[in-house]
């Protein structure tokens, strides 16, 4: 078994706002930037809801994606922030498919926050 870092598959459920959720679902913005309190590795996988500042509420739009690249440490960047790069799903792709992909279900499954998905993964798999 490897660094306890590279044995779990993350799923980190991160807010977009609506100007940047258009970019980052037409391929136009593969990239975050965000305070890493979650501990953000390569290959963890990430879910950017959409985020209507103006009214206060999730749109119900999702992308999903999976970390490929971290910058970290970097002078432009505000201590405690990373940028990462995110390899985005194809159109339609849903969270049940990844859950029933052999690579998930060669690891553990570790999942923040205490997502609706966690409660539910017998569900998907």
């Amino acid at each position: 078994m490897g660094d306890m870092d590279t044995d779990y598959i993350q799923v980190h459920m991160l807010k977009i706002e609506k100007q940047y959720y258009y970019y980052a679902s037409r391929g136009m913005k593969p990239w975050e930037i965000r305070i890493n309190d979650r501990n953000f590795q390569c290959e963890d996988r990430v879910i950017l809801q959409e985020w209507d500042k103006a009214k206060e509420k999730y749109t119900g739009r999702e992308i999903h994606g999976t970390i490929t690249y971290i910058l970290d440490k970097f002078p432009a960047l505000e201590p405690g922030y990373v940028a990462f790069t995110v390899d985005f799903d194809k159109q339609g792709k849903s969270i049940k498919e990844f859950f029933r992909c052999p690579q998930f279900k060669k690891r553990h499954r570790k999942f923040c926050r205490g997502t609706s998905i966690q409660k539910n993964i017998k569900k998907y798999t």
